[in-house]
């Protein structure tokens, strides 16, 4: 797999804090500002009880700005809950992982006030007691929208599968459901089971099968 819980959970991501950790000057800045990777760098706020509470950007690229709708001067300076004031506890918890535990998350995480879902690496960043992270992010809104759809189809197929059983259970008629290549039965009634030899079960059997002296018949 590619490290990701897809119900939005955190797991660790194959990724090297120090590599970053040593990243900086005018390289870095160049990389920083001209990668078409949305990225930010952040710092964790604590309570007075040293509680990772919110976070405050101290840098972010064009690509974010562009992903985010928000501008580089109303987000410097600022903590993400000003920003964005019901942003996930998972989201800050998932932030304080990277800045505060030095380890490398990856998270998907949807941010409602902002419209979108996010997948976003966050890696330790300078010195442990900065309590710094980097994160890069992309938009994945799109790919989860066409998830929830395909979920509410597959329950919708299976509402109506469940309804369709219900009527070929209670019918007084006799009624069989045949599926796949092979037309197997996948579901037969009791009225059917009565006329098919006995009250033989013939589910999951093809006709064939089934009814074998039937076969060559005509």
């Amino acid at each position: 797999g590619d490290g990701m819980q897809r119900d939005g959970g955190i797991r660790d991501a194959a990724c090297e804090p120090a590599a970053v950790a040593v990243a900086g000057g005018d390289r870095y800045r160049a990389v920083f500002e001209a990668i078409g990777l949305a990225m930010h760098r952040c710092a964790i706020v604590t309570d007075a009880a040293g509680r990772p509470v919110d976070y405050r950007l101290l840098e972010v690229n064009p690509a974010w700005s562009r992903m985010t709708g928000i501008d580089r001067a109303d987000a410097v300076g600022r903590t993400a809950r000003e920003l964005v004031p019901d942003a996930p506890e998972a989201w800050i918890a998932a932030c304080a992982r990277a800045g505060l535990g030095r380890e490398c998350v990856r998270v998907e995480q949807e941010i409602p006030a902002l419209g979108a879902w996010y997948d976003v690496h966050l890696v330790p960043f300078g010195a442990p007691a900065a309590g710094e992270f980097v994160a890069t992010a992309a938009d994945i809104t799109a790919r989860k929208r066409a998830e929830a759809e395909q979920a509410r189809l597959a329950a919708e197929v299976a509402v109506e599968r469940e309804r369709l059983r219900t009527v070929v259970l209670q019918a007084p008629a006799p009624l069989a459901l045949l599926e796949g290549p092979e037309h197997r039965f996948t579901l037969v009634n009791d009225a059917y089971q009565r006329i098919s030899g006995g009250g033989r079960d013939v589910t999951g059997l093809t006709p064939r099968e089934a009814f074998p002296e039937l076969v060559g018949s005509g």
